[in-house]
């Protein structure tokens, strides 16, 4: 936990330390996705990084939707179709979108709305948090 209490660190101090007028194009992509999960409380972020490692080996500045597929779970966060639909409506995101179709942005959305709903148990077996 603590390698991604450190990459967290260091990820977040670069996304913070970015003007909004300095950005480029890829730092505000990268900024508006992980606007949910920074709206979390602070403590929440290092195990938000951890599942975003373990789930897909994503990070907050490079998200990996190569892992979109209609096949169980999918998407940066591995979020099964039935707790996305679960969630869906709660996090904004139109029912016609699935979660293998999903934007990071929308990803993000429904896994904070799964977070606010059963807390971190739907990533246990990560042992993230």
């Amino acid at each position: 936990m603590t390698k991604y209490i450190l990459a967290f660190s260091l990820i977040f101090t670069a996304l913070s330390a970015v003007p909004a007028t300095a950005a480029t194009k890829t730092t505000t992509v990268v900024t508006t996705w992980v606007q949910p999960i920074l709206s979390l409380p602070k403590w929440t972020l290092p195990v938000w990084t951890c599942i975003l490692h373990n789930e897909s080996r994503s990070t907050f500045l490079h998200p990996n939707l190569g892992d979109n597929n209609p096949y169980g779970s999918s998407g940066i966060f591995q979020i099964e179709q039935v707790t996305w639909a679960a969630h869906q409506l709660a996090a904004g995101v139109p029912k016609r979108i699935h979660v293998w179709q999903a934007t990071a942005l929308e990803q993000a959305k429904v896994a904070v709305a799964i977070f606010k709903a059963d807390g971190f148990s739907p990533w246990y077996s990560d042992g993230c948090a």
